[in-house]
């Protein structure tokens, strides 16, 4: 997957239903991560593991994406 949405689970400005409405369009190229007890910011400070494991996850899948398209990898 190489779009991650990120989102709290308490956001006033983007509430979840909206968020999983747009997740549902994209799903077979994305995944969503819920944070519980954030709002629209303070993602890392809700949850510190999970927010560094999902951006590891996606930066991996990048990367692998990125170099299975190179010139290279067709040698």
């Amino acid at each position: 997957c190489l779009l991650v949405i990120l989102s709290g689970d308490t956001d006033g400005n983007l509430p979840l239903e909206d968020v999983q409405e747009v997740f549902e369009q994209v799903k077979p190229r994305a995944r969503l991560v819920v944070f519980k007890g954030a709002g629209h910011l303070g993602m890392p400070e809700t949850d510190l593991r999970l927010y560094e494991a999902e951006l590891d996850r996606f930066l991996a899948a990048v990367l692998i994406s990125n170099v299975s398209r190179s010139p290279q990898s067709e040698l």
